[in-house]
């Protein structure tokens, strides 16, 4: 603890020393002083101030591009994104062993095939032409 006071009280010793060496000091050389401290404070803010203004610009610039790319992005989806399940469905077409020309013509089967349950559950027989009926012998 000792050390520690001496410490201290060094501290302030040589705080005080030098409060005084600084209140003794003869006007010129405070003067000189004074200069010395405004123009070190003024070269130092002339080039800070001049390249913040080309930081400024470019940071404008790159937040302007960045916005853009974002914009691009919302409204222009990538084109893969949007075909992925027809991708999936085409997949399916090609690794099948189907004739291509039975997907192209799905809708009409389809269609085919619900009527064709359609005129069995109506008369219990399938009728091909007005007037005739599958299943009568002529």
């Amino acid at each position: 603890m000792s050390e520690q006071k001496n410490e201290e009280m060094f501290v302030k010793e040589v705080k005080k020393a030098l409060d005084a060496s600084v209140d003794n000091l003869d006007a010129d050389l405070c003067v000189r002083l004074a200069e010395a401290r405004r123009s070190a404070l003024n070269s130092r803010k002339a080039p800070l101030f001049q390249g913040m203004g080309w930081f400024r610009l470019a940071f404008a610039g790159l937040a302007l591009i960045a916005l853009i790319w974002l914009a691009g992005l919302l409204f222009f989806p990538d084109k893969s994104t949007i075909a992925a399940g027809a991708a999936i469905e085409d997949l399916e077409i090609a690794t099948s062993g189907e004739n291509p020309d039975f997907y192209r013509d799905m809708n009409f089967y389809f269609w085919l095939s619900t009527k064709k349950d359609q005129a069995l559950n109506d008369s219990g027989k399938m009728v091909c032409l007005p007037g005739r009926e599958t299943g009568k012998t002529n």
